[in-house]
């Protein structure tokens, strides 16, 4: 995730998280902080609760689902009165690395940046 898209004259922009439980969520928040603290001090991290279910999805299926869940992130993003600059979303594989691993953590990502377009959208696939 970079610090392109957002503007310092209209407040914060906002970093919307997204995750199958709040430990996800709080983890991206960690992750982000740590990795990096210039973008953690330079935008608003907020949560979204929805559930994430889209590793098992593909096709029009999937770019449906990551439409809403962008979508949604972007509602967040305006009522919290910031602008909507990304997405970090965070999804358990459920099984170990491999093959099906890589496939779905490409595929999902390449959705959510459609979904996302001038934003930035970050996947974290969690694998046994």
């Amino acid at each position: 995730m970079t610090r392109r898209g957002i503007n310092r004259g209209s407040g914060k922009g906002i970093v919307v998280l997204a995750g199958e439980s709040s430990n996800d969520r709080r983890i991206l928040a960690a992750l982000i902080k740590s990795a990096h603290p210039d973008l953690a001090d330079a935008v608003t991290l907020t949560e979204i609760t929805d559930p994430v279910r889209l590793r098992k999805k593909s096709g029009v299926e999937l770019d449906t689902a990551a439409g809403t869940l962008v979508r949604k992130a972007r509602g967040k993003a305006k009522c919290k009165a910031g602008e909507f600059v990304g997405i970090a979303v965070h999804e358990d594989m459920d099984a170990c690395v491999g093959p099906a691993y890589d496939t779905a953590r490409r595929t999902v990502s390449d959705a959510l940046s459609r979904a996302a377009a001038s934003s930035s959208s970050v996947y974290a696939l969690a694998a046994v």
